[in-house]
């Protein structure tokens, strides 16, 4: 199994930061998965059939989410290359928003070009602090859940 994880973020940015804890996480519970990181802006939209999962790690951008993933989304092509792909949306701001109004568009988007989105959403307010425990500990439930369902060694 494949999973690419994507985020926009610089190399030291929160978004990096939980984009590398996610990636420990799925790599502790997915012995056999081979796990990627890569921001959307380098992320290649002809490498998408290789990845059999995506988590989305998207931080808010003016209310909404980076262009870098719309323009990922809209070079997909038609029939999109998102189709039946399993994604997880983890919206980041940081406001006590946590990207709310960005994951819910991001969401709609995805679900019309025929990407199976899982319905539970994680969003994390003040991206800027540290994560706490309840945080990781729902974030990895999250993550585990999302993954059981397609999965037999979970």
């Amino acid at each position: 199994m494949k999973i690419a994880i994507l985020t926009e973020s610089s190399k030291e940015g929160k978004n990096q930061i939980l984009a590398q804890f996610c990636s420990i996480y799925c790599d502790s519970v997915l012995t056999k998965a081979k796990i990627d990181i890569y921001n959307f802006s380098a992320f290649e939209n002809v490498w998408i059939n290789h990845y059999d999962s995506f988590i989305m790690i998207v931080p808010e951008w003016n209310g909404s989410f980076p262009f870098t993933v719309k323009k990922l989304i809209d070079d997909s092509g038609y029939p999109s290359l998102f189709q039946d792909k399993d994604i997880l949306l983890i919206g980041t701001s940081a406001s006590s928003m946590s990207n709310i109004i960005g994951i819910e568009q991001l969401n709609y988007i995805l679900q019309f070009v025929g990407a199976n989105v899982y319905k539970k959403k994680v969003y994390i307010p003040n991206i800027s602090k540290d994560m706490d425990v309840d945080l990781e500990v729902r974030l990895c439930k999250t993550i585990k859940n999302f993954f059981k369902k397609n999965f037999k060694e979970i």
